[in-house]
């Protein structure tokens, strides 16, 4: 009967719920990630930062590779009605707007949001976005009309006639070939086209050339794809140059925008396998496809590069009414400095510190003009990591005040029309939790831009706000974890009262309200749906490889703020943002306490895993520890193993419950003792430089025995890497 219990609960524990595995222990998923010149950062194939746009009847399929094999990774938009024939299609190069060209019209679709199906006949909803540097030249019977991202012709361009191809560079130039081969550079701000000297061979037809425009980051502004059926050439238009060849105009496309990004070592014979595997993807898209719409012919494939637009997902920052102290940027102190009521040279320490401070409130309104977001950007199989990083010059809470406070909201986005897979705010240093809302795999409703993250009172915590309410509420402003004793939220008495010791409600913060937000310079024109006031419209955003790691300042204190902000955690290693340390869904524990029969200190060792990883009990609070300890003092020697369930109901303390069994060994046999120990008491686990220490002490119960106190004191050995970023091929997404 023994062995029958602790077999079955090995097997509970060895066997995770349905769906929780999908982004634990996903170190060996993970791309590694170099930081690359300019803002972006990415792995050592640029392959993932490709997306093939696939267009057949009835039928639009976005697809991207998936990290380290020849697979792609795909998303399907019905288009009604199903004989729909379209003449072109353009992607952004922030991936979330579509350009779609049919006989007699086009529109183009946000894909940003949840997008399932496209009817020709019905007018688009409004765009939740605007992206105000976009432009999609179109080539139709051959003139070249260049549109904004709304669709409609660009007033900063002519339409030009006798053209044969075209693409934009994100400075906003176009690039065109007219029928008789010349080449063009058409440069809005001059309003002047400007012939290259590289001409295309005599009587090219529109299927043998292909023009690539680059982004500002890229080694070349433009690339050609150029040949026929057998060979194709990557040619640069300014030199003339052959810098590739390949087997067929999909892979050279593919090779062209791969050189653009600054990676030109992938073979023809890899490209040539993954367009190959487009057919399969087909296959699968078919799988979605209603019956009714019948077989799908082959699709034509257009391939893009897609960089994240960084002004999207910047939040719009939701401050309470009482808030003193905003945004800055880092080297705001110069500016202080010069508003100091006493020389810098009289007063030093926290005399200094409260000096600056009354300079600072002094700006008065000024203060949140100097509202900035430094942002970093890191790429991974099928996902981007934008890390918007925050500095407030003071932390004036009621727990031990500061200066430079160094806060952050993370943002994973989905390459696949630039949709908003995770969030991460940032809460307070090693010790609570982050605020975290995931999305796929059937975690989270979709989100629509912008984003909103409320912030916390004086200390400046950070939590999105998926509803955009102003009020934190556990379960939808944060779903990572199932309990709420292990969420922190947004907590505006924390150092002024015990909120911090606390199991989080909603009395802990006072409502956010419209006139106290803050967002983008150009919010009101990004997001038109979204009412800011001049007045709000001021946050900035920097580069924070350029002005933080790389930045020079004068002022100490400047230099200081730029050290904090890079000396984070989540700065050094973005890995833990998750803080496996608190609150670990598993791991392993060892500790010290007293042994139950024999009185003597024993060693004890323990694994530990939510209930809500255990398949059938997902829905359980709390947590199973499978126990053995031993008292290497004790006669006979002995052992002693159990199960322990163990409960939360705060951020620190909580409840706990065992059974436990005895066994003695002699002479080689192991023999359970009579009668069972029953063991409750309230425990205290703190988190603490990247373990977790744990206490419990309560009372112990025997049939045969008077109760006896109990104690142990214990620490994490080995939590499990959380999940990080990138999207896998089988993950669901809502959008």
């Amino acid at each position: 009967m023994n062995r029958t219990f602790a077999l079955l609960l090995l097997l509970l524990l060895s066997r995770e719920a349905p769906g929780q595995a999908y982004r634990e222990a996903r170190g060996q998923g993970r791309v590694s990630v170099e930081p690359q010149e300019g803002d972006q950062a990415g792995p050592a194939s640029r392959l993932n930062e490709i997306v093939a746009v696939g267009q057949g009847r009835g039928l639009l399929t976005l697809a991207t590779p998936t990290n380290g094999s020849q697979e792609w990774r795909y998303r399907t938009i019905l288009l009604y009605p199903a004989e729909t024939k379209l003449t072109g299609v353009s992607l952004s190069r922030s991936g979330t707007k579509l350009l779609l060209e049919f006989e007699g019209g086009r529109k183009v679709v946000d894909l940003s949001r949840p997008t399932y199906s496209i009817s020709r006949a019905d007018p688009e909803p409004p765009p939740s976005h605007r992206l105000l540097r976009q432009v999609f030249p179109t080539v139709q019977g051959n003139r070249l009309v260049v549109l904004d991202d709304l669709g409609a012709p660009h007033e900063g361009y002519e339409p030009v006639d006798d053209v044969l191809a075209a693409a934009a560079h994100d400075d906003g130039t176009i690039l065109y070939a007219t029928r008789e081969g010349f080449l063009f550079l058409y440069d809005p701000a001059r309003r002047l086209s400007s012939e290259l000297g590289f001409k295309l061979p005599p009587g090219t037809p529109e299927s043998a050339v292909r023009i690539v425009g680059g982004t500002e980051r890229e080694p070349y502004r433009y690339l050609l794809a150029l040949g026929d059926e057998n060979k194709v050439r990557v040619v640069d238009p300014f030199g003339g140059a052959s810098i590739a060849e390949l087997g067929d105009m999909a892979t050279a496309v593919i090779k062209a925008n791969l050189i653009l990004l600054g990676e030109n070592e992938t073979s023809g014979e890899t490209l040539r396998e993954l367009t190959g595997n487009l057919e399969d993807l087909l296959e699968m898209a078919r799988l979605g496809v209603p019956r009714a719409r019948g077989d799908l012919p082959s699709m034509e494939w257009t391939f893009f590069h897609v960089v994240p637009d960084v002004s999207l997902y910047a939040p719009v920052l939701e401050l309470a009414d009482q808030e003193r102290v905003f945004p800055s940027s880092v080297g705001l102190w110069e500016k202080l400095r010069e508003r100091l009521d006493v020389p810098a040279s009289a007063v030093s320490g926290t005399e200094e510190v409260d000096a600056y401070l009354r300079a600072y409130l002094r700006l008065g309104d000024a203060r949140k003009a100097e509202c900035t977001l430094y942002e970093r950007v890191s790429s991974y199989s099928g996902s981007w990591l934008i890390e918007y990083w925050i500095y407030y010059p003071f932390d004036v809470g009621g727990l031990e005040p500061h200066p430079h406070d160094s806060e952050h909201l993370f943002v994973e986005v989905d390459k696949l029309g630039g949709t908003v897979a995770a969030l991460f705010g940032g809460a307070h240093g090693k010790y609570a939790p982050n605020n975290t809302y995931l999305i796929l795999d059937d975690k989270g409703y979709p989100l629509e831009l912008p984003l909103f993250a409320m912030v916390e009172l004086g200390k400046h915590a950070t939590a999105p706000d998926v509803n955009r309410d102003g009020v934190f509420t556990p379960g939808l402003d944060e779903n990572y974890f199932k309990e709420s004793a292990k969420v922190w939220g947004v907590r505006d008495a924390f150092g002024t009262k015990d909120t911090h010791f606390l199991l989080y409600d909603g009395s802990m913060m006072a409502p956010r309200r419209r006139e106290h937000w803050l967002g983008l310079a150009d919010a009101a024109m990004l997001f038109p749906a979204v009412a800011l006031s001049p007045g709000q419209t001021v946050c900035k955003i920097e580069s924070f490889r350029k002005e933080i790691e790389s930045g020079r300042y004068d002022h100490p204190r400047s230099r200081e703020a730029a050290e904090t902000l890079k000396a984070h955690e989540d700065a050094r290693d973005t890995r833990t943002m998750f803080k496996p340390w608190v609150f670990p869904r598993s791991f392993l524990r060892a500790g010290v306490g007293n042994d139950r029969d024999a009185g003597f200190g024993a060693v004890q060792v323990a694994y530990v895993r939510d209930l809500d990883q255990i398949r059938y009990l997902g829905m359980l609070p709390g947590r199973i520890a499978l126990e053995a300890s031993h008292a290497p003092l004790a006669e006979p020697r002995r052992l002693d193993v159990g199960v322990r369930y163990e409960r939360l109901v705060s951020n620190l303390f909580g409840v706990y419950a065992g059974l436990h069994k005895g066994i003695e060994i002699a002479d080689g046999d192991f023999r359970f003792q009579d009668g069972l120990w029953f063991s409750i008491g309230p425990m205290v686990e703190v988190p603490f430089w990247k373990t977790n220490f744990l206490f419990q002490a309560g009372a112990a119960f025997r049939e045969d025995r008077s109760p006896i106190f109990e104690f142990r004191l214990a620490f994490g050995l080995y939590q499990p890497s959380r999940w990080f970023c990138g999207i896998e091929k089988d993950q669901k997404t809502p959008y």
